[in-house]
């Protein structure tokens, strides 16, 4: 069995293990709900924080693993941590969100990805700078969200504990610029570069007891960028300012930190029993009727097929980014790389590539019986 296979494998197994002990951390938690006027069923709890500020933004529904989750109004191209800018702070790399509802979903909870869902956050109280793992390999850097249940004190094999397709790299000089979206490599390429660099994620506490993200140091990235880095201090406020996120004002990132109950603490451990054998996918959480009805409107189909459109020209879009990088490859071979290591190498990334546009088409077509069921309510 060759290397690749073997993480994906290994990688396979350990989520199967996470996945079953989420289970059971969300039974014993007791994720419970009230009902309100009229009948509307709202969460309680940490997702009750939440609820109101992100509602309009997506859709909240209880998961079967994980209680009360949240999936954003997103594209399918779309992951966590990726529009925005990456600050040096003096909490370590710090996540300036662009979007409105980004104050929320990348300083608390986590983040997982599902096949009939797409991306979902699971709540949590505790606030951090950015609850990512970091990768760094001269010249490349990437990270991805945190997946739920998981003791960030632990310090596991993040690289081989979350899927390829998670992962978000640039070379180090992009990090800390404005677009890091633009710079970001095809998905396909992540397969690769996870090989390339190795693990360098760092927790730790500050003198106030607040988290402190490390990850990639900070020298290598102003050795690319040719100056210092400006490190900014933070400064939390508790009223939602209007433009709903993070500034930087002069010397200081203030960010949006409403006061909620909770403390740095470890997860509940793995259950030893757990099921070991890798699961292919989360089972879907059904929330819509089998569709009967009118028949559709053309209005309707018509942004059906607009949709359709719009994914097929992202992906092809993607699949010539990718291309592009193969034909500069084979036009001028990585330094110490055969010609069949590299084809080797590409064929990798081609399958890699393949999984990914099958994962967004599945998603489309869930998506779709979820619209087409909602349109028929």
């Amino acid at each position: 069995m060759n290397t690749t296979k073997f993480l994906l494998l290994l990688g396979a197994t350990v989520v199967s293990v996470m996945q079953s002990a989420i289970a059971s951390a969300a039974t014993a938690s007791g994720h419970s709900a009230i009902t309100v006027a009229g009948g509307v069923e709202r969460p309680d709890g940490k997702a009750a924080m939440f609820y109101d500020a992100l509602a309009p933004h997506g859709d909240w529904f209880r998961h079967d693993r994980y209680g009360w989750v949240w999936r954003p109004h997103v594209g399918y191209g779309w992951r966590p941590y990726t529009e925005g800018l990456w600050v040096y702070t003096d909490l370590g790399w710090t996540w300036q969100s662009d979007l409105e509802w980004g104050w929320a979903p990348f300083h608390y909870g986590r983040w997982a990805y599902e096949t009939n869902n797409g991306w979902i956050w699971v709540p949590d109280d505790v606030w951090g700078p950015a609850w990512v793992a970091w990768q760094m390999g001269d010249p490349w850097c990437g990270w991805a969200p945190l997946p739920p249940l998981v003791a960030w004190e632990s310090g596991p094999a993040w690289d081989v504990l979350i899927p390829p397709f998670c992962w978000s790299f640039v070379e180090v000089g992009f990090l800390p610029v404005r677009n890091v979206r633009a710079h970001i490599v095809p998905v396909a390429r992540n397969v690769t570069l996870l090989h390339e660099t190795k693990n360098v994620t760092r927790f730790a506490f500050d003198g106030k007891k607040q988290i402190v993200s490390n990850g990639v140091d900070p020298k290598r990235v102003e050795r690319a960028i040719g100056h210092p880095l400006t490190r900014l201090r933070v400064e939390s406020v508790t009223t939602l300012p209007p433009h709903a996120g993070a500034t930087i004002q002069a010397n200081r990132l203030v960010v949006f930190r409403p006061d909620v109950s909770g403390a740095p603490r470890p997860v509940t451990p793995l259950n030893e029993t757990a099921d070991l054998r890798p699961q292919s996918g989360v089972a879907p959480v059904s929330r819509f009727p089998t569709p009967t009805g009118p028949i559709l409107s053309r209005e309707f189909l018509q942004r059906q097929e607009a949709d359709r459109r719009q994914l097929a020209e992202q992906q092809a879009a993607e699949a010539a980014r990718l291309a592009e990088i193969h034909r500069r490859e084979l036009a001028q071979p990585p330094h110490g790389m055969s010609l069949p290591n590299l084809a080797q190498r590409q064929m990798e990334e081609h399958h890699a590539f393949n999984e990914h546009v099958a994962r967004q088409n599945q998603l489309f077509e869930q998506r779709a019986q979820q619209s087409l069921a909602g349109h028929h309510r």
